[in-house]
């Protein structure tokens, strides 16, 4: 066969099958698609036939994943379209804070199994779940007969196991919002969710509203006089303060306060360990501290860290805790919840640090006395 004949067929060769791939991956006519606006982990593609949805397992790496979501039956099925799931019903979750934007979009009962329920502060919303165990025990994924598995991965324990469930067929989603760099980039994985489940246009509508309270409380409410902000608990033997990349950081930073911490580097992520000297340096200058645990009595507080009487801020009477909504079972709201609520986060420090702001009943913090 000559040449030029050889060289036509390959180029022809080609071609057809690079315009059938692009066929198979675009069955239907593009209705819309979402480019996050603060978001960097994911985007979605809104064709007739599915929904396609390209995300980062790590956000700090290039690697995409793809998922394809069938809207109807298709007769072709493409290599290039990654994961292809019909329509999910069934949902297993290992994170408490990936129920929160399930409740937003009103679609807890497709919530079939969890890790343990003792971990979630609205229980209520799965009580008849099944528990898979932490880490995810693989017989008991098999028994729930879950069409996906959210979880995010923070250990090697996390991710030994969600490979051997992989293995087994179950198609296992990897949601690490919380590496974002931005508040709002977080919550923005809202539409993430909205996307899975078919809400994609109601998620969107709702990360809006959020979006626009944040920005709004931040343009009129900020702090007129800088005050300094001591964050963490005693642990041990160490202060465990929160990480300059935290929502509760971000948030204090976005209303013009001092989040206090020592003169030297910190971490990116994880919390921030301070020495007890350290600790009652700090103290001595802040104005408000804002605790992480579930203690809610002073008195216990003061017993398990005597320093703290040093503090300005106990002297002022100005110590709070996030541990407004905390259940019979000690799991926290909080945690659950404020991920995908900044609005309310900020909400509920504007109106403990900032004279602009309105007095409200705070969703989260409350006074420690």
């Amino acid at each position: 066969m000559p040449w030029t004949l050889i060289s036509s067929f390959f180029i022809f060769f080609s071609l057809y099958n690079l315009n059938a791939a692009e066929n198979c991956l675009r069955q239907g006519r593009l209705l819309t698609k979402f480019l996050p606006k603060y978001a960097k982990g994911f985007k979605v593609m809104d064709y007739e036939n599915y929904t396609v949805i390209e995300y980062k397992k790590d956000i700090n790496k290039k690697e995409l994943t793809r998922i394809s979501i069938s809207k109807k039956k298709s007769s072709q099925k493409c290599e290039s379209e990654g994961k292809v799931l019909s329509k999910i019903n069934r949902i297993g979750l290992t994170s408490s804070s990936h129920l929160a934007p399930m409740a937003l979009l009103d679609i807890t009962e497709k919530v079939k199994a969890v890790s343990r329920k003792d971990w979630f502060y609205h229980v209520e919303l799965v009580s008849e779940a099944e528990e898979l165990g932490y880490p995810a025990n693989l017989e008991k994924v098999k028994k729930a007969s879950i069409d996906i598995l959210i979880s995010n991965a923070v250990t090697e324990l996390d991710m030994e196991s969600l490979s051997r469930i992989e293995k087994e067929k179950v198609p296992v989603i990897i949601v690490n919002e919380f590496q974002e760099k931005t508040i709002l980039g977080r919550a923005e994985w809202l539409v993430f969710f909205g996307a899975l489940s078919g809400k994609i246009e109601e998620a969107k509508k709702l990360f809006e509203t959020i979006a626009s309270n944040y920005q709004q409380i931040v343009r009129k409410e900020k702090v007129e006089e800088l005050k300094n902000v001591l964050v963490g608990f005693w642990n041990g033997n160490v202060w465990e303060s929160t990480n300059q990349h935290s929502n509760i950081s971000i948030a204090l930073k976005d209303l013009g306060v001092k989040v206090l911490a020592p003169a030297r580097k910190a971490l990116e992520l994880g919390p921030q360990l301070f020495s007890k000297e350290e600790a009652i340096l700090l103290g001595k200058k802040s104005e408000y501290c804002l605790l992480q645990n579930n203690i809610r009595d002073l008195g216990q507080i003061s017993s398990l860290f005597p320093e703290i009487k040093e503090f300005k801020c106990f002297k002022l009477k100005n110590i709070l805790n996030n541990s407004k909504k905390i259940n019979s079972g000690g799991a926290n709201d909080y945690w659950e919840t404020s991920g995908f609520r900044p609005d309310l986060l900020i909400k509920d420090l504007a109106s403990l640090l900032s004279k602009n702001a309105p007095q409200i009943e705070m969703s989260w913090y409350e006074h420690i006395k």
